[in-house]
């Protein structure tokens, strides 16, 4: 049995629901969101699509949750019908609530907000663009429908916001009509306060890589897997995070397979403890296929709170990432996966001590308190939080 938190919340201050479907506990984007708005002193409250896997106990949050099931994993016409009914539903309560704003995690959770806004036509509605969704479907029917509900969602929007640059100066050439404002509010991490930086962990020529996120396909472990098959036991991996039941298992098939055994699989993190998991490895890893503009123009937030937890970073070489691990020496973009990219990567990072690069001032600048000023200064534009 599902339990949501139904606290009564005080009628005097504006309320702001989030609408979005996917595990709660690992959606750091909103959870900060959330937390900064109540700092302000807003209301805030959850309408979940929860799509399987995940808690199913709401009550530690400190908001309400109200959740909706959604079926994500039969096929995809079934899909497709049961997220529309949850934008219907969670659109409806929405319009009802008394909430002065909605704002709409990732695509999917969008028309919950149109809803919401026939509804109530003083609602403000905020699109949190957090990928571009449409070039991440391979299928042109697919793109086709979403690419409709969005063009027409997006006359509704009063804002739009955007993970990564590139992805923003995209998406405003293809699809923003004019007056929406678009904004810039990027993957980054709560500052963390660390002790010095320790010494590699596993010593003098040997390193201790992780992979944290999503196990899904499309982010090229298996090349990876390989690479570090190849590279020797004095390079261990452990890729760590949640995904489809079937791939964790074609995974754990590759890791079998690999006799140097360097190479182990963990459980989900939830965004609460990452700084501690952190805290036991040398360098991160992070890699997409580049198959479509969502993943060359990729913003994980992996990546960020690796750099917050002081660990270099091993990316694809993608403009992004260029711009944010290379122009900074804080990391080294690959062309390609094969061990001797990876050794020479490692190499890279000793000989030129890039982890001295991260400094206290680094991760202040990468932090999401960095940019929580200007998050709040929209949310004063849209007359949700009093003006000064």
């Amino acid at each position: 049995m599902e339990r949501g938190v139904l606290t009564k919340q005080s009628g005097s201050r504006p309320r702001v629901a989030f609408a979005y479907i996917g595990p709660l506990e690992y959606r750091g984007r909103l959870l900060k969101q959330a937390a900064t708005l109540q700092q302000a002193g807003l209301q805030v409250e959850v309408h979940l699509g929860r799509s399987g896997g995940g808690t199913a106990d709401f009550s530690r949050f400190p908001f309400p949750v109200i959740p909706f099931r959604v079926r994500e994993d039969i096929h995809p016409a079934v899909s497709f019908f049961s997220q529309m009914c949850y934008a219907w539903v969670a659109g409806r309560r929405i319009a009802r609530s008394g909430a002065r704003a909605v704002v709409c995690i990732g695509l999917e959770s969008l028309m919950a907000g149109v809803v919401a806004k026939r509804g109530n036509p003083r609602l403000r509605l905020v699109y949190d663009n957090k990928e571009l969704h449409i070039e991440s479907y391979l299928k042109v029917w697919k793109q086709a429908v979403w690419r409709s509900l969005q063009q027409r969602a997006l006359a509704r929007c009063d804002a739009v916001l955007h993970a990564e640059a590139n992805r923003l100066q995209y998406f405003v050439a293809r699809y923003a009509p004019p007056r929406v404002p678009q904004v810039l509010l990027e993957n980054f991490p709560y500052y963390w306060e660390l002790p010095p930086a320790p010494p590699p962990n596993g010593g003098p020529g040997a390193w201790r890589a992780i992979y944290l996120g999503m196990l899904n396909a499309g982010r090229d472990y298996e090349a990876v897997i390989q690479a570090f098959a190849e590279l020797g036991p004095a390079y261990q991996l452990d890729l760590v995070g949640w995904g489809a039941p079937d791939y964790r298992m074609k995974i754990e098939g590759l890791l079998q397979a690999n006799r140097a055994g360097n190479v182990r699989l963990g459980g989900p993190v939830p965004y609460s403890d990452i700084p501690r998991v952190l805290a036991r490895y040398d360098v991160g890893l992070a890699f997409y296929d580049n198959t479509n503009l969502n993943n060359y123009f990729c913003a994980p937030n992996k990546i960020y709170d690796y750099l917050m937890c002081r660990l270099p970073v091993i990316a694809n070489d993608y403009p992004g990432l260029r711009q944010l691990l290379e122009a900074n020496g804080v990391g080294c973009c690959l062309a390609d996966l094969r061990a001797e990219s990876f050794r020479q990567a490692f190499l890279r990072l000793a000989e030129g001590r890039l982890r001295d690069h991260i400094t206290d001032e680094f991760r202040r600048r990468h932090s999401w308190e960095y940019q929580a000023a200007a998050y709040l200064d929209l949310w004063r534009t849209l007359g949700v939080l009093p003006a000064g």
